[in-house]
């Protein structure tokens, strides 16, 4: 019987000495399911946006309400249209805090101040009055007037016989894209695991120093950097704070009406740069569906 016995206490300590391995490997897998099944949920919310914007001449309003509606049964769920309904005010006003404490950033990349420049026209409203102080990117008749030369700007050049604007790089039909994309901190709500993935994503952006990182009695150090982006720094929190894991999405979406200006109050909106000549002397690949989204721009105030 005392070989038995011998052998149950080494069964034990071995479990005793697995057991936080097992939870640690469990609960990375958990953490990463919620935030694989968050990233899926903004996307979605994301698409939204676009597609509100994109019927309502790339309002900013209209995008955020699109947003907060994609975002609501992710955030609060419902039962009913009521319930719904509710819950879609509670969302707006969730992200609308988000943002305040930097843990939401909304860009539209496209189209920008740049692409106004070369491509905006006076505004009319249904009937084909003008509409005072209000300047809109053609949208209507695209297969012929993509082939004009912009009415306010230079020409770079042009690619399959489409002029392409000095000042934006862009075509009349890049310039009618709505190119949205969203920074979102993302909850980090398994203990533990949470804490570790935002030290070391603090020290991967180079955030600046934080207070020393502690799993159980063992210390595991303290990030040091300078820099960083901000908005990822402000999301992943300085040790004190709940961290959040920054997820960066972005959509593209065919303008169904024309965007207006002025347009983008309280959307990040970075001016997008002339694109360089190629050695051709044609210009290059103007931003677009199928090209790398460009790096991410210093905040606006």
């Amino acid at each position: 019987m005392r070989p038995r016995r011998r052998l149950g206490g080494v069964a034990g300590i071995e479990t005793l000495l697995a057991m936080p391995i097992l939870l640690l490997v469990g609960g990375g897998v958990l953490q990463f399911g919620l935030v694989h099944h968050a990233r899926h949920a903004l996307n979605h919310a994301l698409i939204e946006a676009a597609r509100a914007g994109s019927v309502a001449n790339a309002d900013p309003a209209a995008i955020r309400e699109g947003l907060a509606a994609g975002l609501t049964p992710w955030l609060y769920g419902a039962g009913d249209l009521g319930e719904y309904a509710t819950n879609r005010v509670r969302a707006a006003a969730q992200l609308a805090q988000d943002e305040a404490l930097g843990l939401l950033r909304l860009e539209q990349l496209s189209p920008t101040d740049a692409s106004f420049a070369d491509w905006a026209e006076p505004a009319r409203d249904a009937a084909g009055l003008a509409l005072p102080g209000v300047r809109e990117i053609p949208n209507d008749d695209l297969v012929h007037r993509t082939r004009r030369p912009p009415a306010g700007g230079a020409v770079t050049g042009d690619r399959h016989g489409e002029p392409i604007g000095a000042a934006s790089g862009q075509t009349l039909a890049d310039a009618n894209l709505l190119r949205l994309r969203l920074h979102y901190g993302v909850p980090l709500s398994v203990p533990v695991i949470g804490r570790a993935v935002a030290w070391s994503m603090r020290a991967w952006h180079g955030c600046g120093p934080d207070a020393v990182l502690r799993l159980g009695a063992v210390e595991l150090g303290t990030p040091q950097g300078t820099g960083g982006p901000p908005w990822a720094c402000a999301m992943l929190g300085n040790g004190s704070t709940p961290p959040r894991l920054p997820v960066s999405l972005s959509a593209t979406l065919r303008m169904q009406s024309p965007a207006r200006q002025p347009s983008g109050a309280g959307v990040h909106r970075p001016e997008t740069p002339a694109r360089p000549l190629a050695r051709d002397g044609r210009p290059g690949t103007p931003p677009g569906i199928g090209t790398r989204l460009p790096p991410d721009p210093e905040p606006l105030s």
